[in-house]
């Protein structure tokens, strides 16, 4: 068994929370939690979750026992996942227009964080990965591919500002523009992403350092989850036999369990 939670360090602020359990020699299974509370600028902000749930095959590649202290393993897992996220914009120029019951275009101050972009993701993709397992330090590669599904785009800004191309609208509407292109064209983006794990504490308990990039351009995404380079601290726990001290019989020998 596996549990390890961490934050996120990048501009924006958020947090991880993964488990994992292996009901066989061979078999594993695993969730994640993702939530990012998003970090606000004088025009943007955001925030976003994910929650996966997936399952998979490891094998150790250098031992025959489970008892070993330096173990290699390979594993890969097919993971399916559902999130969502809300891309906040400020309007601090009162440039946003509004028309009232009697026709009139007035200027219409729409507050952060009231005026956003909502959406909702569906996730999969597979994780093959190498890792180096030690008493003291881990090691871990590892690569998610597969593709990221947008669906339910809803927003509390005017129409015309998400639907005109910028050159007609105000400097700040071309993110409004751009964003909402993306998230309406652009719905099943291919993902690539790599990450780099490194463990260091002593059995059962190690602090945790993880590197994440992600090749998906996506200005949207970008604005809410900090892609495309991510990074987080945390502490990580396992409960696994190989950590057991052997016991042994009454003639020194080591039983094997």
């Amino acid at each position: 068994m596996h549990f390890s939670g961490s934050v996120v360090a990048t501009q924006n602020v958020g947090g991880d929370f993964q488990a994992a359990y292996a009901p066989t020699n061979s078999v594993g299974v695993i969730a994640n939690a993702n939530v990012n509370g998003g970090g606000n600028t004088p025009t943007t902000g955001g925030k976003g979750y994910l929650f996966e749930l997936g399952g998979g095959y490891y094998k150790p590649l250098n031992v025959n026992t489970p008892h070993a202290k330096n173990v290699l393993v390979f594993e890969c897992y097919g993971v399916l996942g559902l999130g969502g996220s809300r891309g906040f914009y400020r309007d601090s120029t009162g440039q946003l227009a509004a028309t009232n019951i009697w026709g009139q275009t007035i200027p219409q101050q729409f507050f952060y964080p009231h005026n956003y972009i909502l959406a909702r993701y569906m996730k999969a993709y597979v994780q093959p990965s190498i890792s180096f397992s030690h008493n003291i330090i881990d090691l871990i590669f590892a690569t998610k591919i597969g593709f990221l599904y947008t669906y339910k785009v809803s927003s509390t800004i005017p129409e015309s500002y998400l639907t005109t191309a910028p050159a007609a609208e105000p400097a700040y509407a071309g993110t409004l523009y751009s964003d909402y292109q993306t998230l309406t064209t652009n719905r099943a983006p291919f993902l690539f992403e790599p990450s780099f794990t490194l463990r260091v504490g002593y059995k059962w308990v190690k602090f945790e350092w993880q590197l994440d990039y992600s090749a998906t351009r996506n200005a949207f995404m970008q604005n809410v989850a900090g892609i495309p380079l991510a990074y987080s601290f945390g502490v990580s726990v396992d409960i696994a036999r190989r950590f057991k001290k052997e016991p042994k019989h009454a003639s020194g020998n080591e039983l094997d369990y």
